[in-house]
């Protein structure tokens, strides 16, 4: 181990050269007179006394600088062994959730092929023997279909999920009226299948974030949004934002059948459904994917609601960018 002399170990050295001097002097001085006495009148007790205190306390300091010295090379020694094992974790969590991300992309794959076999075997005897179909086979040959598209619906959404959790996200600065424009067209059957009215005011509209998932967010929670107003006589939804001192509220509220203080944690878990698949279709991945999402984005989520009466949805988001 090698040393570098400091200020105060070039003193200890001095103090310790000038003492081995100074018992030199004191043998001879011992040699050179007959009586303690006169040793003691040739030299001041208390110079002698002080150096001789200040040399214990300096060799003392010394050592234990040598000591803590050894005990942090012996911690940094350590902290490079812990350091060695995390990378070796990290790179095995990184290996499983490789092969994780790779095992759901085959598996989802793989379910598309026979998918769409059944769709093309259903729609081939729709055609060509519907003429001798009764009711009932139609019947069934409608619910194959449906049962078709809602698994590749719900194959899609898991792939999105999974994909959220790795992909490379880009940030930029983004307007919310065209991210609401567009979920608003991408929800528009429903819309005015539903006859579903929506009131939309936002004043601020810039929010710093991925593209490509707040569009499948802000599409999820305005689907949800009519999804579960529907059953109403006149259908709402207001759509508004908040100025907050270091980011932007966007609140989703309906007029539709609310939610329970008690589920408002759990509605945002993967497959949690509240009602049966007869009552309110979906795959029950939605709210998964805004949770995730926002994470993604270092935002926050939550939901508000009063049963039987609205539910307002927010999620947060940081403010635009501003350029140097």
């Amino acid at each position: 181990m090698r040393f570098i002399l400091t200020k105060i170990d070039k003193i200890v050295i001095f103090n310790i050269v000038l003492l081995v001097a100074l018992i030199g002097f004191i043998r001879m001085l011992f040699f050179s007179y007959q009586t303690f006495n006169e040793i003691v009148n040739n030299l001041s007790l208390f110079s002698f006394t002080f150096s001789i205190l200040s040399i214990i306390i300096l060799v003392k300091e010394y050592y234990t600088k040598l000591g803590l010295i050894n005990k942090i090379d012996r911690l940094n020694l350590d902290a490079v062994k812990i350091d060695n094992r995390i990378k070796i974790q990290n790179n095995e969590l990184e290996m499983k959730d490789q092969d994780f991300i790779e095992f759901v992309f085959s598996v989802t794959h793989d379910l598309k092929a026979p998918l769409r076999s059944i769709q093309g075997y259903a729609n081939a005897i729709n055609e060509d023997y519907s003429d001798v179909l009764d009711i009932y086979g139609k019947q069934m040959l409608y619910r194959i279909n449906y049962s078709v598209i809602k698994m590749d619906k719900l194959i899609q959404d898991l792939l999105l999920y999974n994909k959220i959790g790795y992909k490379e996200l880009r940030f930029i600065n983004l307007d919310l009226k065209i991210l609401i424009r567009d979920a608003i067209r991408e929800n528009i059957e429903s819309i005015i299948k539903n006859n579903v009215s929506i009131k939309l005011e936002l004043p601020v509209r810039c929010v710093y974030g991925s593209n490509t998932l707040l569009d499948k967010i802000i599409a999820n929670l305005i689907g949800n949004a009519i999804k579960f107003s529907a059953n109403k006589d006149r259908p709402k939804i207001n759509i508004w934002s908040e100025d907050k001192p270091n980011f932007v509220r966007l609140n989703i509220q309906d007029n539709g059948i609310g939610i329970e203080e008690k589920n408002f944690e759990k509605i945002f878990n993967v497959f949690e459904r509240l009602h049966s698949e007869e009552q309110y279709p979906g795959t029950g991945i939605g709210l998964s994917i805004v949770k995730k999402g926002i994470e993604r984005m270092n935002g926050r989520f939550g939901v508000e609601s009063v049963p039987s009466e609205y539910s307002i949805f927010w999620i947060e988001l940081s403010k635009c960018m501003v350029p140097n």
